[in-house]
Parts: C-alpha cells; sequence; structure tokens
C-alpha cells in the first residue's frame, strides 16, 4: 500500500517542524495549546474550555472582555475524538485551547483575546497556527472539509445553537431571501452551497431535511436553525457564530466550511454519559452530512488507508539502528534481525516531498541522498508488513 504522509512546517516562536501523527497530541510553547492530529475532513477547536492560569499572564481587562468558561468543552471534544475513532475508525483534527478564558480568548482577534500579554500572543498564535495546519491537511487529503468550533451556553432553552454567520433576525428572513448571493457570499458555508452533491440551496443547508440541524434534531437533539426550529425568535438567546467560524470558514475562501456549535448544559455537557452520547450522536450526524453533501463511503478510505496507518504504529519494532546520523548523505539503515518481510523505506523533506525510496529484503541497506539534496531535517518512513516506524533524519554536510 502506498503511503502517502503531508508534514507542514509552522514557525510559531519554538514549535518545531515534524510530522503529525493521527492521535498523538502536540502542543504549543508553555504547553498553552494542544494538537491532536487527526486524518478525517473534520477540524474541531475547543477556545473556552482550558483551566490554565499562569501568573505570567495577567487576567484580561481590556475592551469590556468576556471571561466565563465554557464548562467541559474540552472534555466533551476529546469524546468527540473517542467517537470519531469509533464511528471512522480514524482521528478528526482537535485543537484545545488549554488556558482559562481569563487569560486569553482565542476566539477573538489576536489584540482583544490577547490584550497584548506576550504569553497570550503566543498561544493565540499557536492556537490558530494549528487550526491552518489542519487545514491544509485536509486540503491536500481532501481538497474539501468541516469545521466545528466547539462552545457550550448558558442559555435558558436547552437547544444547540447552530452559528453560521447570520444573526437570529437574519434567519428569521424568508428561504429566497437567505438564497441571495449577498447572503449565500456571507455564510461559513459558502463554498457547500456552490459544491453540494444534489445542489441544494442555502437556505435548504441551513434548515432544510439534510441541514446538520434537522439531522441534529432526528438524532434527539433539538438545533436551532433546523427543520423544526428555522429560526430563533426575537425574545430568544442566540450565538450566530464568532471570529474563528469567521475566519476559518468559506466564507473568508477556500473549501474547509464552519459552524459554531454552542452546545447546552443539560443532557450534552453535564456529565460524562451526557458526553458521551452527544459526541456519539454528533459523529454519526456529521457522518450522515458527509455523505449527503460532500463524500462518497469510500472517500473514508483515505483516513484508514493512508494516514490512519499510523495508528498502528510501533515504534522500536522494525529500526535497530541509523547512522551515522547526523549525516553528510550517506547512512546506513539496520534492521532488527527477526523480520525477513519485504521492507519499504520512503525520505521526505519538510515539505512533505518524497525524496527517495526503496523496497528491499536485506536487513541492512545502505542509501544516499540525492545530490541536490540540501542539509537540514528528513524524515524516515519505514513499513515492514504492518509495522510503520518514522526516524528523523539530519543532514549537514560538515559531517565527515
Amino acid at each position: 500500500m502506498f503511503i502517502k504522509i503531508f508534514i507542514y512546517i509552522f514557525f510559531s516562536f519554538n514549535l518545531i517542524a515534524q510530522p503529525f501523527i493521527p492521535g498523538n497530541s502536540y502542543f504549543g510553547k508553555n504547553n498553552f495549546t494542544e494538537y491532536i492530529a487527526g486524518s478525517l475532513p473534520i477540524i474541531i477547536s475547543a477556545p473556552h474550555g482550558g483551566d490554565l492560569n499562569p501568573t505570567t499572564i495577567p487576567d484580561r481587562t481590556c475592551n469590556n472582555p468576556t471571561t466565563v468558561r465554557d464548562s467541559y468543552t474540552q472534555e466533551l471534544i476529546r469524546e468527540i475524538d473517542s467517537a470519531c475513532m469509533e464511528i471512522f475508525k480514524c482521528h478528526p483534527h482537535i485543537i484545545i485551547c488549554l488556558l482559562d478564558r481569563k487569560k486569553i480568548d482565542a476566539n477573538r482577534d489576536l489584540n482583544r483575546g490577547t490584550c497584548g500579554n506576550p504569553y497570550a500572543i503566543e498561544a493565540w498564535n499557536d492556537y490558530h497556527n494549528f487550526i491552518n495546519i489542519a487545514k491544509n491537511k485536509i486540503n491536500a487529503d481532501y481538497q474539501k472539509g468541516f469545521y466545528i468550533d466547539l462552545h457550550g451556553h448558558g442559555h435558558a432553552i436547552q437547544r444547540l445553537e447552530l452559528g453560521y454567520l447570520f444573526s437570529k433576525t437574519e434567519l428569521q428572513y424568508s428561504d429566497s431571501v437567505l438564497n441571495l448571493p449577498n447572503y449565500v457570499n456571507r455564510s461559513s458555508i459558502k463554498n457547500l452551497v456552490s459544491t453540494n452533491k444534489n445542489n441544494f440551496t442555502h437556505s435548504q443547508l441551513l434548515r432544510g431535511d439534510f441541514s446538520l440541524g434537522s439531522i441534529l434534531v432526528k438524532n434527539n437533539y433539538p438545533s436551532v436553525p433546523s427543520k423544526t426550529i428555522p429560526f430563533p425568535l426575537a425574545s430568544e438567546d442566540y450565538f450566530s457564530g464568532g471570529y474563528n467560524t469567521s475566519v476559518h470558514s468559506s466564507f473568508s475562501g477556500g473549501a474547509i466550511d464552519a459552524v459554531q456549535i454552542e452546545c447546552n448544559y443539560a443532557g450534552v455537557r453535564d456529565n460524562a454519559t451526557s458526553r458521551k452520547n452527544f459526541a456519539r450522536a454528533l459523529v454519526l450526524s456529521m457522518k450522515e452530512y458527509f455523505l449527503k453533501h460532500y463524500f462518497i463511503e469510500s472517500d473514508f478510505n483515505k483516513c484508514t488507508g493512508s494516514n490512519g496507518i499510523f495508528e498502528n504504529e510501533s515504534h522500536g519494532t522494525v529500526l535497530e539502528q541509523v547512522y551515522p546520523n547526523p549525516t553528510n548523505g550517506k547512512f546506513t539503515v539496520i534492521f532488527k534481525q527477526n523480520s525477513h518481510e519485504k521492507t519499504n523505506l520512503i525520505i521526505y523533506n519538510l515539505l512533505g516531498q518524497e525524496v527517495l525510496k526503496r523496497n528491499f529484503t536485506s536487513t541492512q541497506v545502505t542509501l544516499n541522498l540525492p545530490q541536490s539534496s540540501p542539509q537540514g531535517i528528513y524524515f524516515l518512513v519505514i513499513r515492514q508488513g504492518e509495522k510503520i516506524e518514522t526516524k528523523k533524519l539530519i543532514v549537514s554536510f560538515n559531517q565527515h
């Protein structure tokens, strides 16, 4: 099976370029942000579920900030990750701000979200860089995808609030008005309107039979907008979607659509059983939504047949030694003596480009990188049967 790996570089202070293995956690500077790498065309972020309160970051006071934590959204997003593994056999891309909302608001622009504190700025940049890494990965693997910004609301009505960047007043407009180009162009699912498989209109995608809200209602989670509840009443509270939904959705360009999901407390976030049940219902709803509008069933083989293979990664069972490392471009790879299986070795540079590929059955091989290869960091990806290992290789022309 051909293994395809995309490695992304980002330079956010001390973040180090590396391959992101699905299911593994990667942390920003000071461990204030977490990225659980994925291989599904799904990104889910939790900007307000953190509980870290470092003294290096004062509580925010600028611009009359909201500082209430979205209780149990960090726990909920991890349940959603588990539900994706159960249903899709693959991980979504998960991004979590681990700082308390008093310290940072990752769903506001940089100035409002950090009040200028340098440590908060680093965390804000790391958080959004992780989202961008996930978006780039999805664009490379699927060419389209979906982003959920996960929140928790404290409103009186216990229902999910789905924010597509329209106010409750705008959602009360007729279907014909919402289908006008100026409203489609302001939508967080703008790309889906023009590319969905069944040519549904914008209003149908917002609140028709096969809208995400209607599918969630069918799975026993009341939602607005949906066919059952097409819009909030003037007297009812409703969140329409914020900074993240605007910046990271197709509203701002590209082919990744988005929605802000504000989760009610009772029956969704209030205890471990509620979180588990809702997570499973959400993932099942997302699968139905994807199959109706975006993909066919076999498209999901990409996550298990390509990147998801790293779920079975087994470090230390294939490689014995790689030397010299650092190297001037010539190096030797020694494998464990207890296997005579065919070995597949691919070397990638930091851009994820294939530099060298070899197949062999020997337990030792000496390789030379192409003469045009610049010095820097490379990655050896080695497959032997169902075993996968990765090894960093440093090329320096000062080595002898």
